[in-house]
């Protein structure tokens, strides 16, 4: 019967998780999702499962590409894109998204975006085929120790109630990648934790963190206020409220100061990987 390619909107999800799994079995870093997990995946990167396409070998699902999409943007994102041992080797992934971008392209999408982790030549090969160019490098950290904690700052971080990531866009230093973004974050911030450095009521830097799992989404300083230890005070009251060691992926590895604040932290890369843009204009 050969493979047949189509979208995913019908396919259960315990068939996709299962294929998820199998096909990143040995990967760059540890992925392993269950069922609550990969529904959080579909929320926090917008995707769209009617339009996430599935390599099918008979009725094993043995291909998949999750498929974000933010139509105000008119971008659509490769939130992942795996194929099991078994089948590689028959351009699955080229098969896809030649079932994909005709699609994307009628419901007026102009950009694709992905990223790729640095060393995954086969699949850089692919994507670069595919009309993709690496835009930048993203470094991804982890902190394997307790933060070492800086001597205490005359600043005060308190947590925010009610919050809005509007406040806060003049602050960035990069742009976050898609898992890290606006829309990423209100996708589920009824689990993250905003927090905040005033003075006289004024904002001087923020962060974005998951409690739980020790990640930092978003963190930065008014321009005006850098160097004076707010970063810092953020980081030591991330540490002291994370119940896992810390990590911030995806950070734009053009932007020296922020790695090398990171660095000069305790804070080691363990992947690195690059952002690709697709213009189907």
């Amino acid at each position: 019967m050969g493979i047949n390619i189509k979208f995913l909107g019908s396919t259960d999800l315990n068939q996709i998780v299962h294929a998820f799994n199998k096909a990143f079995e040995g990967y760059f870093v540890t992925l392993n999702f269950d069922i609550d997990s990969f529904q959080s995946k579909l929320t926090q990167e917008s995707i769209d499962l009617e339009l996430s396409v599935g390599a099918f070998d008979n009725e094993e699902l043995v291909g998949f590409m999750f498929i974000g999409v933010k139509p105000e943007e008119q971008s659509f994102y490769n939130a992942g894109t795996g194929v099991i041992s078994s089948n590689r080797g028959q351009q699955l992934t080229k098969k896809m998204y030649q079932l994909l971008l005709p699609r994307m392209s009628s419901l007026g999408y102009k950009t694709g975006i992905l990223e790729v982790v640095k060393g995954n030549d086969p699949a850089i090969h692919i994507y670069s085929l595919l009309g993709y160019e690496i835009t930048r490098t993203l470094e991804c950290y982890k902190l394997n120790q307790d933060y070492p904690k800086l001597k205490e700052q005359n600043w005060v971080v308190e947590e925010i109630v009610n919050w809005q990531l509007n406040d806060w866009n003049s602050f960035d230093q990069w742009s976050p990648t898609w898992q890290n973004d606006n829309t990423s974050i209100t996708n589920i911030m009824d689990r993250l934790t905003a927090i905040q450095v005033s003075d006289n009521g004024e904002g001087l830097g923020y962060a974005i963190f998951d409690k739980a799992k020790g990640r930092i989404h978003q963190l930065s300083v008014k321009k005006e206020s850098r160097n004076k230890g707010i970063a810092s005070a953020l980081l030591n009251y991330i540490s002291s409220n994370s119940l896992s060691n810390l990590h911030w992926g995806n950070v734009d590895g053009n932007h020296m100061a922020t790695n090398q604040w990171m660095v000069n932290r305790g804070f080691e890369v363990f992947l690195t990987q690059y952002e690709m843009i697709l213009d189907l204009e």
